[in-house]
């Protein structure tokens, strides 16, 4: 399980207006709370869709007085909360750009888009069994955000079934994929699995997740189309 900083975008603290208002710029879709409060400055639960987390000044004054944090999206746009957009808060629909270093989103269309979020839960258990491996958020600034553990889907750069990948032994900072009619694949991923036991008919070899108890189907069933460089030195030795 890959760690990413819990970020997002927070608006300046703001002033009440009706949204009928020229300068209404966005509409509160949740209360959160006072802002500064344990866990809610840092990684607020707002609903999908939202663009940034808004200070909001109320008619309280004095020493302990303190802005309201709302979950906010922009009236007019643009919306960086839209599922795929690549910003606000991670939610279902958005992508990731690593699961092997410390991650961080991405829109879905750029190229560097290694998994597709397809769940938002407490727990690895509680991910769906489409998910293939997770990231959990982590915030730097305090607090723990809620519901930390992102199920991590097929789309992106993340290694599927159906998909022919590079030689292993070159594969500085993770498998890479390779077109199936090229050179360069060395073998074809049949499946995904949760143990050996439950590979397909016609898997030649087996692969392990480097960290095989965190992930959520750790063994990657291969059928070998060609040798390795290392098995093809050996070879010539024979």
């Amino acid at each position: 399980m890959a760690e990413k900083s819990s970020s997002y975008r927070q608006i300046p603290v703001a002033d009440r207006v009706g949204c009928d208002e020229p300068e209404a710029k966005g509409k509160v879709v949740r209360v959160v709370g006072a802002s500064g409060t344990a866990g809610v400055s840092v990684a607020p639960d707002c609903p999908a869709g939202v663009d940034g987390v808004a200070r909001v000044r109320t008619a309280e004054t004095g020493e302990g007085a303190r802005p309201t944090a709302v979950c906010a999206r922009n009236i007019d746009g643009p919306h960086p909360g839209d599922p795929g957009a690549g910003g606000a808060m991670i939610d279902v629909g958005d992508c990731v750009k690593s699961s092997i270093t410390m991650g961080s989103e991405i829109p879905c269309t750029d190229e560097e888009s290694y998994a597709k979020v397809v769940a938002r839960v407490d727990t690895a258990k509680e991910c769906p069994s489409t998910a293939l491996e997770t990231m959990e958020l982590r915030s730097f600034g305090g607090g723990d955000p809620p519901r930390p553990v992102l199920c991590l889907g097929d789309e992106g750069l993340i290694v599927s079934a159906g998909e022919c990948i590079q030689d292993p032994g070159f594969a500085v900072g993770g498998l890479k994929t390779a077109s199936c009619e090229s050179a360069q694949a060395i073998a074809k991923v049949l499946a995904r699995t949760r143990s050996k036991a439950e590979c397909p008919q016609g898997t030649t070899h087996h692969l392990e997740a480097e960290e095989k108890e965190k992930a959520l189907r750790p063994i990657m069933c291969v059928k070998k189309l060609r040798p390795t460089l290392d098995e093809r030195i050996k070879s010539l030795g024979s």
